[in-house]
């Protein structure tokens, strides 16, 4: 709509081992734990929603990648509050990768497609932090 926005694809670290560990039932209440802290979280004016498997998108209007990155960041850091259900002495943690619109792409395709490429960047620096997209990454 001619208006900036920013998208944050979010990963839940290590989805696959806490389903293996502890069964379905845990990964399900780590969903929701997940799913509470991003109600609590965001603005009236942004959206989430379930991207599939363990990931997740977030759509801010109106702010760019540097005014999200606080935002997202104190997601991090609620998150890493969370316990896994069935064992408190584990931490849930979550990726990001964030890329803006028109600033990094123009299209909603690229634009998802770059902020995919900060999530990976994030999970490859040690997962648990916000990544954002690299300037000219499509060229």
């Amino acid at each position: 709509y001619g208006h900036p926005a920013t998208l944050a694809m979010i990963d839940l670290d290590d989805f696959k081992k806490l389903n293996d560990t502890y069964g379905h039932s845990a990964g399900n209440k780590a969903l929701k734990a997940i799913a509470s802290v991003f109600r609590d979280s965001i603005r009236a004016a942004d959206t989430v929603c379930r991207f599939g498997g363990e990931e997740f998108a977030v759509v801010l209007p109106m702010t760019t990648p540097e005014q999200a990155a606080p935002i997202l960041d104190r997601i991090c850091q609620s998150i890493r509050r969370q316990n896994i259900p069935v064992d408190p002495s584990q931490h849930l943690t979550i990726s990001v990768g964030v890329a803006a619109c028109p600033r990094d792409a123009r299209d909603i395709d690229n634009l998802i497609r770059l902020a995919d490429q900060a999530l990976y960047r994030a999970k490859e620096k040690g997962k648990d932090r916000v990544v954002l997209a690299t300037k000219g990454a499509l060229q």
